[in-house]
């Protein structure tokens, strides 16, 4: 039988610049179950424009 828990975690990286909050979330990525949501509170601007493109990556 196979497991279905799957987790949402939530990680604050608003007080960080954008090469340091990309950094932080690529870290946290690699660090989760496949299957689990990342969610990413950015700060407006270069962070929020440029961190989810490049996460994707």
């Amino acid at each position: 039988m196979f497991s279905t828990n799957f987790y949402t975690l939530l990680y604050n990286i608003q007080r960080f610049y954008h090469i340091c909050g990309l950094v932080k979330t690529k870290l946290k990525l690699a660090q989760i179950d496949k299957g689990d949501i990342l969610e990413v509170l950015l700060s407006e601007g270069e962070p929020l424009d440029n961190v989810p493109r490049s996460a994707e990556e």
